[in-house]
């Protein structure tokens, strides 16, 4: 791991929601003088109770699923919180015949079922997701969580299609896989299962994804590099030149991104400070420049920035989809 020192001269804003935990502020402070978060993305969700009832009948008394996937932390807090609204949903006219406790017992045991098949994921995180929310009060030994070591839905592909070839061998029929999905979603796994023919796919889209208020995260922004201008002023940026009135250092602020749709609320309001690049922080004994940097969680964010108008060669790549990642990703550049 890199070592940070305080002669780095650099910021980081980060932009994902600050409620999401700070593991990526705990990693980077210490390459870096200041972390800021921002969030830029709301997520909606959009299951019913009738939905997870639907798919635990499929799985009982149809043709049972044989995994489930999820692509994104996000799918994983969308069903989680639908399921527990299931598991304690008031009684029906069909469910009468038991007593609410019993109801909450019979579709809590229900629900295992499903979750003791397999779950393919793309990355650590979604895997720690699903561990700490589906499979709360399990320990990971009794979890089969796979693609925990993936950061794309083309790496988890082949692993998905080697699952679909063995049940093929065992039950001498395709599998059902469950994939539970934004309504963003990629057409990378869907495409890949449907091409092979190696397996059904039942989708059921869990969340939808929409930006925050354009002018609040704009405000947000301003107010993110206005803090980090001035502790970048009080940890002595520039101190080493403070003899020389023309001398001039330099500041770097990464700006990292963590998905195509982030990208797509971020980019037009940095557009401004991309295009002029640097602009001068006025001090008492000295000013310096401010650089803004772009990195990018992985390949899909990294070629949707380029699609934005973003020179590729200027984007820094993190090569795994996680704090580490990232801190390295932006101590090599």
């Amino acid at each position: 791991m890199p070592t940070g020192t305080a002669a780095t001269r650099s910021a980081v804003v980060l932009f994902r929601d600050p409620t999401r935990g700070d593991t990526y502020k705990a990693a980077l402070q210490e390459d870096h003088q200041v972390i800021e978060s921002i969030a830029v993305l709301e997520h909606q969700n959009l299951l019913k109770c009738s939905d997870i009832s639907n798919i635990v009948n499929e799985h009982i008394f149809g043709k049972e699923f044989s995994a489930m996937i999820f692509t994104s932390q996000n799918a994983v807090h969308a069903l989680n919180k639908t399921v527990n609204q299931w598991i304690n949903e008031k009684n029906d006219s069909r469910d009468k015949v038991l007593k609410c406790d019993e109801i909450k017992v019979y579709r809590r045991e229900m629900w295992k079922k499903l979750l003791n098949l397999p779950v393919f994921v793309v990355g650590r995180a979604t895997g720690v997701a699903c561990l700490s929310q589906l499979f709360e009060g399990r320990s990971r030994n009794s979890c089969d969580i796979r693609g925990e070591k993936t950061g794309k839905a083309s790496v988890l592909l082949p692993e998905l299609l080697e699952f679909c070839n063995a049940c093929n061998v065992v039950d001498s029929e395709r599998p059902k896989l469950l994939f539970f999905c934004g309504d963003q979603r990629r057409d990378t796994l869907p495409k890949g299962i449907i091409d092979s023919n190696k397996a059904e796919m039942v989708e059921l889209t869990t969340y939808s994804t929409v930006s925050r208020d354009l002018q609040k995260v704009k405000d947000e922004l301003l107010d993110a590099i206005n803090r980090i201008t001035l502790k970048l002023n009080d940890v002595g940026c520039a101190s080493e030149f403070s003899d020389s009135a023309q001398s001039t250092s330099i500041a770097t602020i990464w700006m990292v991104l963590f998905s195509p749709s982030g990208a797509r609320v971020v980019v037009p309001i940095l557009d401004k400070i991309l295009k002029q690049g640097v602009f001068i922080q006025a001090s008492t004994q000295i000013s310096y420049k401010v650089v803004f940097r772009m990195a990018a969680i992985g390949h899909t964010t990294a070629s949707e920035l380029v699609e934005l108008g973003i020179d590729e060669q200027s984007i820094v790549k993190a090569k795994e989809p996680n704090e580490h990642g990232v801190r390295n990703a932006l101590a090599c550049s």
